[in-house]
């Protein structure tokens, strides 16, 4: 996460850097050559950086635009312990746990925003194993969705990160499930890690690595930790 702001404040940096650069060549240029005439050359100046500015920003202006004034999004786990409720159909209790998409920008909406899985390490009694990263785009579903791929994240929005049925095992919930469903399935005793990240049309988040294992001494069983 750390690598990635760094990172963005350097994308930043550079930009910022080419037009002051522009800038103070050009007036260079009208403080040695043409002295007598700095006040006229100085608007001309000023007139040329901002075209520059307008060129610049036409050939890459989404990106420009992402960076200074897109949405800033954060990707986190929203409750460790979940929240507990029951299955429609027979009653039977189980915990859900969530993540949580905050926008630092809500005034610059993140639009087609999906919770996508990257990677995964099979669930095993230890994390010893290379991850398996993921083909395609498996997102998690949005919490109390209908079955809608996609939101616009303005205000705070939540998905389904897996769920824990009274006397079963641990599912990451991802659709489609059928892919990796032998990779999803976390047993007693077993732990797997995986690396999430929000990702829309117009921005991404932070990627967002769990460690999910098995603790019989907590009395809900799963333990949800973020990887610093």
């Amino acid at each position: 996460m750390e690598n990635e702001k760094r990172a963005l404040r350097r994308r930043k940096f550079r930009y910022i850097l080419v037009f002051t650069v522009i800038l103070i060549i050009y007036l260079l240029i009208v403080l040695i050559v043409h002295p007598s005439k700095k006040a006229t050359l100085l608007l001309g100046g000023f007139a040329a950086f901002f075209q520059t500015v307008v060129a610049v920003s036409a050939i890459w202006g989404n990106e420009i635009r992402a960076l200074f004034l897109g949405p800033n999004l954060e990707l986190s786990l929203d409750n460790p312990k979940g929240q507990r409720t029951y299955y429609t159909e027979d009653k039977t209790p189980v915990r859900y746990f969530h993540l949580k998409v905050h926008n630092k920008r809500p005034g610059a909406p993140a639009v087609n925003t999906q919770v996508i899985l990257l990677s995964i390490i099979p669930p095993d009694k230890c994390t010893d194993q290379e991850p398996v990263h993921v083909n395609g785009r498996l997102a998690f579903p949005w919490k109390f969705g209908g079955g809608r791929p996609f939101s616009i994240i303005g205000p705070d929005d939540y998905c389904d990160l897996g769920r824990l049925p009274e006397n079963g095992n641990f599912e990451v919930l991802v659709t489609p499930y059928n892919v990796v469903k032998d990779f999803l399935t976390l047993k007693r005793n077993q732990r797997t890690t995986v690396e999430i990240m929000a990702i829309a049309s117009n921005g991404q988040s932070n990627r967002l690595t769990l460690n999910i294992f098995w603790d019989d001494e907590v009395t809900e069983h799963i333990v949800i930790e973020e990887r610093r």
